[in-house]
């Protein structure tokens, strides 16, 4: 096993991780395990040539580029559209289409050649390159059933969303709304509903219509996107405040100024009554009494009405201009989203994707526990994104504690969320393929998603003191020298006394001279053995990752350079890859390190192939031939080869005899022959050489019976002449074929 893995025997120096011996020991035992040595080799396995599977079959049942009863390709076609990945309607693909796709930030697309049915081999960008580790877990939930609020800074423009959950409780399930508005800017005086903080509760005029009594008072009713007209309200830019479709202000029933007035919708407000503003908590202030808008019985509820009372900015007064504050629900809850709009990446059978609404009774689960899974929204149209709304699974205790957003316009290329709204800011290094994990996300891993990398200074102590808190072992306790304290064990530093994952014997709060803590583990050395040590392949430092747990400079590890153009690596206009060649941009040639323009090349066409058999043996038949483009096939956006690629022939245009009848043959050097013909089937020219019908036969009679009467319903046999008939000068073809039939069908 250990040598299918490529390591090597253990030196004096590994250490057995199982007191039952090592695999790759001097010496036999009865279950062995693996040394730290095989470990560390296996993490630095570069596996990426798994990925890479060579195709085993050409062809398969009832694929139309192969021939139906043998397992080969046609003589017409260059490659099979279900085995080959640059291939289509048989034929290869043109140089130029995408055959695989990026993967990760740290991967390259793969394009087919034009001249072969298959992909070019994986290759991903060379290690050390920046790549940006910065996407913002958000914030899910910490139970089953109540809806937290999470708002974006800033605020992002995207048709498709994509949540990803990367930490939760059992397993990953969950409900969800986005709020936001149009694309386009909101005027700050249109009309828009006004909601309570978070509820689905909306304020009207009680009659509910566009047509209130005068002091007819505000009330709350229930409603998720509150857009019918009796809904809306305006706070012009004087301040005043309107019931929209009916024109009459708002304002303290009759004036009054005293705590527990009435708000009412009324034809005889005063304006100067009607005047109100919005605080930064979102109240809203009446600016004649400096009172706020609170519900008659303190906290929302369906059918209790408004009134003026002393006290702003509890988040239960506050009232949400939806337009204007771009917290329109975008459609999850209130079915504006269509189901087939709502997919993922998996589901359980009975958690499908339409059931992640908020506050539906059902739910969405991915099938798997893994954080490569996520539920993708269209939107329908490009939206502005405020805040997402976001819901466990209700019955259960499962929900998701913490997720990366992802978001796009087109469904293809997608964006991570960040707070900072920095996009091209670079944390890490590509390491084998892919942008390797920060410190920080490696301790939401195991201590969940609040978790935080630890201070510089819990890196300093706990990994140089070997004191059991730190090591740059994994199975031992070993100082880290100063240079490497950040490539060894992880130091965290989280609210929880343990993590989420047990990766420690004990664990402890050791807070530093400046009072910083650190969640400090003691880790286990047998199970999960190098769980809480940073990760290889982790950014330590300017042009520095770690590799076996060392902090090491990118000239130290020998990372291989790409040819330098214009004092720039691939002449800045492609990145360098794992094979150390460039891969540029569109239009820009590798082979000289993207420092020239590919010229297009127009495809040409091959020789024509030989004609094929004639259809029919007489009544007009037909043959065809073909050809390639392939002398020389199109590259780099050359025009595909003029005219067609097939041709079609009339062959044996002469009469054919009656289909079917008893003639006068002459085999070769023999006599003639009465045969039987049959020109009804398969083209014809079928010549009946045997035919069986009584059990009569011997070894006197088998090669000539009845040579002058053929019949098909008594025995007959000419096979005596059989070879021939076959080498008659007037058979056509190149193939000479044998026919068995039943008398009857099923025989």
């Amino acid at each position: 096993m250990g040598h299918n893995f490529g390591f090597s025997h253990d030196s004096g120096t590994c250490k057995c991780l199982t007191p039952r011996g090592c695999i790759m020991g001097g010496h036999k035992t009865r279950v062995p395990g693996f040394s730290n040595c095989s470990m560390n080799s296996l993490k630095r396995l570069k596996d990426r040539c798994l990925y890479n599977v060579p195709t085993y079959k050409m062809c398969m049942a009832k694929d139309p580029c192969c021939e139906p009863h043998r397992c080969v390709l046609k003589k017409e076609s260059q490659c099979s559209d279900l085995h080959h990945s640059c291939c289509k309607n048989c034929l290869y693909k043109k140089q130029g289409s995408l055959c695989r796709g990026v993967k990760t930030d740290c991967d390259v697309p793969e394009y087919c050649p034009g001249d072969s049915r298959d992909c070019p081999e994986d290759t991903y960008i060379i290690n050390g390159y920046p790549c940006n580790q910065t996407n913002t877990v958000i914030e899910g939930n910490t139970n089953r059933n109540s809806v937290k609020t999470r708002n974006l800074n800033p605020r992002i423009s995207a048709r498709y969303l994509r949540i990803n959950p990367q930490y939760w409780n059992g397993w990953p399930c969950l409900r969800t709304d986005f709020l936001g508005c149009a694309a386009d800017e909101v005027s700050p005086s249109a009309p828009t509903p006004l909601k309570s903080y978070g509820l689905d509760l909306c304020l009207t005029p009680s009659n509910k219509t566009c047509s209130p009594g005068d002091n007819d008072p505000l009330v709350y009713i229930s409603g998720s996107l509150c857009s019918e007209s009796h809904l809306q309200f305006t706070l012009g830019l004087d301040g005043v405040l309107r019931h929209s479709c009916s024109g009459k202000m708002v304002c303290p029933e009759n004036g009054a100024t005293n705590n527990g007035a009435k708000i009412v919708v009324s034809g005889s407000c005063k304006a100067e009554d009607s005047m109100f503003e919005r605080t930064p908590g979102r109240s809203l202030k009446h600016i004649k009494t400096g009172k706020c808008i609170h519900t008659s019985r303190d906290w929302p509820r369906v059918g209790r009405n408004m009134v003026l009372r002393s006290g702003c900015d509890l988040q239960r007064l506050e009232l949400w201009f939806l337009k204007q504050e771009c917290v329109v629900p975008l459609g999850m809850q209130n079915g504006n989203i269509k189901d087939n709009q709502i997919t993922a990446s998996s589901s359980r059978p009975a958690d499908l994707p339409h059931y992640a609404r908020l506050r539906n009774s059902k739910y969405w689960c991915a099938a798997k526990t893994s954080k490569e899974e996520y539920l993708q929204v269209d939107l329908g149209q490009v939206k502005t994104v405020n805040k997402i709304m976001i819901q466990g699974r209700g019955n259960w205790n499962n929900w998701v504690t913490g997720f990366f957003l992802y978001y796009s316009d087109d469904g293809q290329r997608w964006t991570g969320y960040t707070e900072s709204g920095e996009k091209n800011h670079s944390n890490s290094v590509c390491h084998l393929g892919k942008c390797s994990e920060i410190h920080e996300t490696q301790c939401k891993d195991l201590w969940g998603s609040t978790a935080k990398n630890a201070d510089k200074g819990c890196y300093d102590k706990l990994n140089t003191e070997a004191a059991g808190y730190g090591t740059c072992d994994p199975a031992t306790n070993s100082s880290c020298a100063a240079s490497d304290v950040l490539c060894g064990q992880l130091q965290c530093q989280d609210s929880r006394a343990a993590p989420v994952v047990g990766y420690g014997w004990t664990y402890s709060k050791i807070t530093l001279d400046n009072r910083k803590q650190c969640s400090a583990a003691s880790l286990k050395s047998t199970d999960d053995l190098g769980l809480g040590m940073v990760r290889e392949g982790t950014k330590c430092g300017t042009d520095k990752m770690c590799v076996n747990y060392k902090c090491q400079s990118f000239d130290a590890l020998n990372i291989g350079k790409c040819p330098i153009v214009n004092n720039k690596e691939c002449g800045g206009r492609g990145v360098c890859t794992n094979k150390q060649s460039c891969h540029c941009e569109g239009g820009f040639d590798l082979k000289d390190g993207c420092a020239s323009a590919l010229v297009a090349r127009d495809g040409g066409w091959g020789e024509w192939s030989s004609w094929t058999i004639c259809d029919k043996g007489c009544d007009g038949g037909k043959k065809t031939r073909y050809r390639f483009c392939n002398n020389p096939f199109p590259l780099h956006g050359g025009a595909d080869c003029p005219g067609d690629r097939h041709e079609t022939e009339d062959c044996h245009t002469e009469s054919c005899p009656a289909r079917k009848r008893t003639i006068k043959i002459y085999p070769k050097g023999a006599k003639p022959v009465m045969a039987f013909c049959d020109m009804s089937r398969d083209g014809g020219g079928w010549t009946l050489l045997v035919t069986s019908h009584t059990n009569s036969w011997a070894s006197n009679n088998v090669k000539i019976r009845n040579a002058d009467s053929p019949k098909l319903d008594d025995d007959y046999s000419i096979l005596q002449y059989a070879d021939s008939i076959k080498g008659n000068i007037n058979v056509a073809g190149s193939k000479f074929e044998y026919r068995l039939e039943a008398h009857s069908r099923g025989r």
